[in-house]
């Protein structure tokens, strides 16, 4: 798991593989609204849209990729909310 509250700080990691999905959790007191996932240096936004706290759930899917090598970086956008991820899948690849 990794956790943040800091505007701006990320996590970076490479995958080899076409598919990669994050799965987290939602809490309404945490506010998760503004992250930014890049892969390859291509920008998309998770979003949340739960009314009530989950937990391990799908919050980010890409598909379709090359069977390749990936960077990824997920950005915490917003100062004080708290970011946090249970688990990166990937399928038949290598992180």
């Amino acid at each position: 798991m990794h956790i943040t509250d800091k505007q701006k700080e990320s996590i970076k990691f490479s995958f080899n593989g076409s598919r990669i999905r994050i799965i987290s959790g939602y809490c309404s007191q945490l506010y998760l609204d503004d992250v930014t996932v890049k892969i390859d240096g291509v920008e998309q936004s998770i979003i949340w849209n739960y009314d009530r706290n989950t937990y391990n759930i799908l919050v980010f899917e890409k598909t379709g990729l090359e069977d390749k090598m990936h960077d990824v970086e997920i950005i915490n956008n917003k100062d004080l909310d708290i970011v946090f991820f249970d688990a990166i899948d990937i399928d038949d690849g290598t992180l």
